[in-house]
């Protein structure tokens, strides 16, 4: 009965209509039939008579027959052929394999008497034609079972990169994204260890499924370092294709020490970044306890694909922020080559705002807005003509006018940089009044945007420290006594206080 369940298991074969069938024809044939494993046990039985495999096992010949049987079954494994025999009590026996994928899955049985039967040339070639039959349902089915399985596995593994890619773009920074990875290759393919390795890029990482299961200390660096280079080795030298490594430690002298007693199953696939050869990503089975399948091949690569994306889109995200750095760096060095009095203003300010950020808890990205806000926030000074920023006296009605334009100009020369887009309404509001006396839109208060009344008291306590072409400056103190006596007038009180901790 096992045999049976097996057989209807591995491959979703109709065995009543096979039962059916082997009894229609020992009726008609008057012969005795079923299927055997290979090892001699009965899978199917269509026997309607007298005769039967059991036939030969008289009590008075039990030994020999028994023997005669199992050589007779192990000639068919070993030989593949369809083999007649003869037993001791005059029973022709005939065997003919039926297999799948070349493996040897049962074996058709017939007996008869000698003698009493059709002729055996014929009947021999009937019966093979029958044994064909089944095996070519055998193996439709098992194709159909494998084209079935595999189609799910697709799926899975589809929905589990739509998942990853979906789950990436809401992911900061590419170590986040190369743990979630991870993490998920833990998920999907249940390894002992998972590993990824980009040496050009200095990072190795290795997440086990649980340390206190497995012989392997993952936290030993040179040990891990060690393994590292074994895969990589292996990788280059079969042109980045997938790799299956078995390290056994009881076997090879060239391992460490700490894997004497370890015997590793690894599966690695190459992570490239410009079509050559950058690192792996790779899962791990102590004790070759699992065989890795293709499925598991395939995932892999899909996912170390996915690191590959995360890498160089950081590379080219670092990339294109260094050269926008590059060209904003340019803009402010124009503007303040155009005043020698206001060289290093747009650096200093940035400087303070950056303190106050950092004692307020803002994020990263708030910074890196604040940052740009700060640094650019003096950007429309390139259109105020030359003879106004450096004019000595007091600016009349309409010179001032054109200075109060630049929040303005500088909000229009980088609104077409999208990067940019956190840091415009500073830009534009810097030199709004708390009071709501300020310009350019006589905002009031908590309307003023945040990172604009950062810069406004950064702005101002900079522009008094430092000399300009119509005044001295002022000391650190007096400026520090001014920006106080303004504060909630010109200037958010609350800000003050805080300008007052890191100045």
């Amino acid at each position: 009965m096992m045999q049976l369940v097996e057989l209807r298991r591995k491959y979703d074969i109709d065995v009543e209509g096979f039962e059916s069938l082997l009894s229609h024809l020992s009726q008609l044939l008057d012969i005795a039939i079923d299927i055997k494993s290979p090892e001699g046990e009965t899978m199917l039985n269509g026997n309607n008579n007298s005769y039967g495999m059991s036939c030969c096992l008289k009590e008075a010949a039990l030994g020999k027959c028994v023997a005669e049987r199992l050589d007779f079954f192990r000639q068919i494994e070993t030989s593949g052929q369809t083999t007649l025999q003869t037993n001791c009590d005059n029973i022709e026996i005939i065997g003919i394999p039926l297999k799948c994928n070349q493996e040897l899955v049962g074996i058709l049985c017939a007996c008869w008497k000698a003698g009493e039967g059709s002729s055996v040339q014929r009947l021999g070639a009937f019966l093979e034609e029958i044994a064909n039959r089944m095996s070519s349902e055998i193996q439709a089915q098992f194709e159909i079972e494998s084209l079935t399985k595999d189609l799910s596995n697709r799926y899975e593994e589809l929905n589990l990169i739509y998942d990853v890619g979906k789950a990436l773009g809401n992911i900061d920074t590419s170590e986040e994204s190369i743990k979630f990875i991870i993490k998920q290759s833990q998920i999907a393919l249940e390894p002992d260890a998972v590993m990824v390795s980009i040496p050009s890029r200095h990072h190795l990482e290795i997440v086990a499924r649980s340390t206190s299961d497995i012989p392997l200390d993952v936290h030993n660096t040179s040990l891990i370092s060690t393994i590292n280079g074994i895969i990589m080795n292996k990788l280059s030298s079969s042109d980045l294709d997938p790799a299956h490594i078995t390290l056994d430690g009881a076997r090879e002298n060239t391992l460490p020490p700490e894997l004497s007693n370890v015997s590793l199953e690894i599966l690695a696939v190459p992570i490239k970044l410009k079509a050559t050869l950058a690192g792996s990503l790779c899962i791990m089975n102590v004790d070759t306890k699992n065989t890795f399948e293709t499925g598991d091949v395939r995932l892999l690569g899909s996912l170390a694909k996915q690191i590959e994306l995360v890498v160089s889109n950081s590379e080219l995200y670092h990339n294109l922020k260094n050269v926008l750095l590059n060209v904003i760096t340019t803009l402010v060095y124009s503007i303040e080559a155009k005043d020698s009095y206001t060289r290093g203003h747009s650096e200093r300010v940035s400087t303070i705002a950056m303190l106050m950020a950092e004692d307020m808890g803002l994020s990263s990205e708030e910074r890196d807005a604040l940052k740009w806000a700060s640094m650019l926030h003096d950007i429309g000074k390139i259109g105020v003509p030359e003879q106004i920023l450096k004019k000595a006296g007091k600016l009349t009605q309409e010179e001032f006018s054109y200075i109060k334009e630049h929040p303005t100009k500088g909000y229009t020369i980088l609104s077409p940089i999208n990067q940019l887009n956190e840091s415009f309404s500073a830009i534009h509001h810097h030199h709004e009044r708390y009071d709501g006396t300020g310009y350019p839109s006589g905002l009031k208060g908590k309307d003023i945007p945040l990172y604009a009344r950062v810069i406004a008291i950064a702005d101002t306590y900079d522009a008094m420290t430092s000399r300009r072409s119509y005044r001295r400056n002022k000391s650190r103190e007096d400026a520090i006594v001014e920006i106080i006596s303004v504060k909630g007038t010109q200037l958010d009180p609350e800000l003050v206080e805080i300008f007052l901790k890191v100045v």
